[in-house]
């Protein structure tokens, strides 16, 4: 029996297209899985205001031209990004040869991976894009303010420009991520605390978080249309290339074709605008440090290992602004500091972690939950374990004993002592995930190593009450392992 012909259609399929089809999820069952978990977690407010969302999709005019809105909104930003690109000198069949999708895998922050077929696939995740709406939120909010108003604004503007920095509170920054890590670390959920904004405060930070969305997949395309036939050599997060290396001009190259594009694209916004909106050439800019900040933050926190990563924000974040025009540099200056300062103290955990603060944000008046306190001192509980050294985090796991038994002692000894695979077995975490989840060549996620355990002490039959905060200190305590090689 003969193997039947490919099809006309099947030939002229890139190695991207076949890539990304393997790779398409099936948003529907996502979406499922996600209402399915907010009713697990008794969050019946964010609930209701994610089916509003889908039934406001439902209304607009792509709801009939795709399946799910995410998929509606990568595939018309990326239609912008490479039109913006072609204004740049990109050809159209390089472009048309680079394909765009969007995953929930633990492999992947944003990357390009280029094919033989000179066919290029950009993957990124959605953690990634939900961050940058989080962080597009808090920086839309500042934007908004300093041009609030003729007097107002220019006064905020000013006391800004001879401070060096905004006047917002970075603290409110800080928890606003630290619990969006803490949710996806435990969870793998993209929980999020409400930031009290004005109408036109919130839709600066629409704004803002589109232009950061532009920017990530700019710069994976970028990285195809320049011809960078390979990804960037793997490094860790917090490592710094080495100056004017040939990873960093490369990153850079694509950073300023990324942010030309992004400016280009919001011009094209701004066109038929005639009301007072803040600059296009700001409002990329921002959205370029904040797609930075996001894939920093996401790299940092989420991750327990990456493969290929991209260098640390502020390094990148400098070398974009010192090509930037200089009104624009000063005014997105003022952002840099304070994005970074909080995502650097949002995204550590470990000894240096410094736990989400519940009863702070309770009081606080700038921010809002959609959970009770009871949630929110969970979470601060759990972040609690997560920022315990490898010896405390052993007796943690010693006085849970009586209630599991000695064998997760000893696997807690096994890890200290360097033996985290034995240590996995020992907990009943099957041989092929531990496998993968020590290769050092593979990405890892904290939630992976939590999911992971919290199914086989399920299955060890561990007491319910136990088993949540038993898994997450014995994943702190493996992952810190795993990421000091031990």
């Amino acid at each position: 029996m003969t193997n039947a012909e490919p099809t006309p259609e099947a030939q002229a399929e890139t190695m991207a297209e076949r890539r990304r089809r393997a790779l398409e999820v099936n948003r529907t069952d996502q979406l499922a899985d996600m209402r399915e978990r907010l009713r697990e977690l008794g969050d019946h407010a964010s609930l209701t205001e994610l089916d509003a969302a889908m039934a406001g999709w439902q209304s607009t005019e792509w709801a009939g031209q795709y399946t799910d809105p995410l998929t509606g909104m990568l595939e018309l930003t990326t239609a912008d990004v490479k039109s913006a690109l072609r204004d740049q000198g990109i050809p159209q069949e390089r472009l048309d040869s680079v394909q765009v999708c969007t995953v929930p895998q633990d492999d992947v922050s944003a990357l390009m991976t280029p094919f033989a077929d000179r066919s290029g696939l950009v993957t990124i995740s959605d953690s990634v894009l939900s961050l940058a709406g989080q962080y597009g939120q808090y920086t839309g909010r500042g934007l908004a303010r300093l041009s609030a108003g003729p007097v107002r604004g220019r006064l905020r503007a000013f006391r800004s420009v001879t401070r060096g920095t905004l006047e917002e509170d970075p603290a409110v920054l800080t928890a606003f991520l630290r619990y969006y890590n803490v949710n996806q670390r435990v969870y793998g959920l993209s929980a999020k605390l409400g930031l009290n904004a004005s109408p036109k405060e919130a839709e600066t930070g629409s704004l803002v978080a589109l232009q950061a969305t532009r920017f990530v997949i700019g710069h994976e395309i970028a990285h195809h249309a320049l011809g960078h036939s390979s990804p960037a050599s793997a490094f860790s997060p917090g490592e710094h290339l080495p100056v004017c290396s040939p990873d960093q001009r490369r990153e850079l190259d694509a950073d300023m074709l990324a942010y030309r594009a992004t400016e280009r694209a919001a011009e094209r916004d701004f066109a038929s605008v005639t009301a007072a909106v803040p600059a296009h050439g700001f409002t990329a800019l921002l959205g370029a440090l904040v797609a930075m900040v996001a894939l920093h933050a996401t790299e940092r926190a989420l991750f327990v290992r990456c493969g290929t990563t991209h260098p640390p924000a502020r390094a990148r974040a400098t070398l974009l602004l010192d090509q930037a025009p200089p009104a624009e540099q000063q005014i997105a200056g003022l952002f840099l500091h304070p994005l970074v300062t909080a995502t650097e103290d949002a995204s550590a955990f470990g000894e240096a972690g410094r736990p989400f603060d519940w009863e702070w944000v309770a009081a606080s008046r700038e921010l809002s939950s959609s959970q009770p306190n009871s949630y929110l001192r969970a979470i601060t509980l759990l972040d609690t374990l997560q920022c315990q050294s490898r010896d405390a985090l052993v007796e943690i796991l010693e006085r849970t004993a009586p209630d599991a038994g000695v064998w997760l002692t000893d696997g807690a000894r096994l890890v200290n002592a360097g033996e985290p695979a034995a240590a996995l077995a020992l907990w009943g975490v099957p041989e092929a995930v531990a496998e993968r989840q020590c290769d050092p060549g593979r990405a890892l996620r904290f939630h992976s190593l939590v999911a992971a355990l919290r199914k086989s002490l399920t299955a060890r039959g561990m007491p319910d009450r136990a088993i949540l905060s038993t898994s997450v200190a014995a994943a702190q305590l493996t992952a810190t392992a795993l990421s000091e090689g031990r």
